[in-house]
């Protein structure tokens, strides 16, 4: 009881700030009534559900750099985030989906961050393909991605997202949208799909490529849509100096995409 009397209003503020009065006996080795008696009485009553929030809050979870490129080149890719809205709050969901034929590449990228159980996507498909799906909820973890990769709902490519990638990000990125092209048995080129990209944004990623060496990286029509644009890299050389940086990081499933 001596040390309870002894603790001054700003003390017991602290106190109640991270924990209940339960909390705060069990601490000083005193009754609960005297802990809530000194609380109450220093007009720092804490409510029992505000004092449950702060006794069993989870700790923010912070991703690792591996995480947060899967997350950055995933986005870039196939990867979508969304928010589910509930009655009073909103969760953001992060959702990787793939086609039956990459189920192993979802696995791989499971393994790396958690998530959800893989199953099958009730609706859509990949080109009449099944599609598999698992999702990472955690709004406070996911929210400086928000920010970062959305603008009103939307992705939205931002200088500050491509500012973050390195090339295991861009690894994923290239194994969830791009293709190498081979015309009589030799690399021709590498597309990447962008569809859902608007021209500003396409012209953000060109400016990105470019910045990491590679000056042929261009931009053309998708199999002869004018409507679609797609981001081509051309010379020879700087294929090969561009597949040999995340040759280390394509997973064994997809190793088809490299020569």
């Amino acid at each position: 009881m001596e040390r309870l009397r002894a603790l001054t209003s700003a003390e017991l503020a602290g106190y109640t700030s991270c924990g209940s009065p339960s909390d705060l006996a069990a601490h000083l080795g005193v009754s609960v009534t005297a802990a809530r008696t000194a609380v109450a009485r220093a007009g720092l009553q804490v409510s029992i559900s505000q004092a449950n929030r702060l006794r069993y809050r989870k700790r923010v979870r912070i991703f690792t750099p591996d995480q947060q490129q899967l997350i950055l080149g995933s986005l870039l890719g196939d990867a979508c985030l969304a928010r589910q809205t509930r009655k009073n709050h909103f969760v953001l969901r992060l959702c990787f989906a793939h086609g039956k034929k990459q189920l192993a590449y979802l696995e791989h990228k499971k393994s790396v961050i958690g998530g959800t159980r893989i199953g099958t996507r009730p609706e859509g498909s990949n080109i009449g393909d099944q599609v598999s799906q698992f999702a990472v909820c955690d709004t406070q973890a996911l929210l400086p991605y928000e920010r970062m990769c959305k603008v009103d709902g939307a992705k939205y490519v931002s200088d500050e997202w491509l500012g973050k990638l390195d090339w295991k990000g861009i690894a994923y990125w290239y194994q969830d949208d791009a293709s190498l092209i081979r015309q009589n048995g030799k690399i021709s080129c590498i597309r990447w799909y962008t569809n859902s990209f608007s021209l500003p944004e396409i012209g953000r990623i060109v400016r990105f490529v470019r910045s990491l060496g590679l000056s042929s990286v261009n931009t053309a029509t998708g199999n002869g849509d004018p409507s679609q644009r797609v981001i081509v890299i051309y010379k020879r050389r700087e294929i090969e100096r561009f597949l040999a940086k995340i040759k280390q990081h394509i997973v064994p499933c997809l190793q088809y995409k490299l020569p």
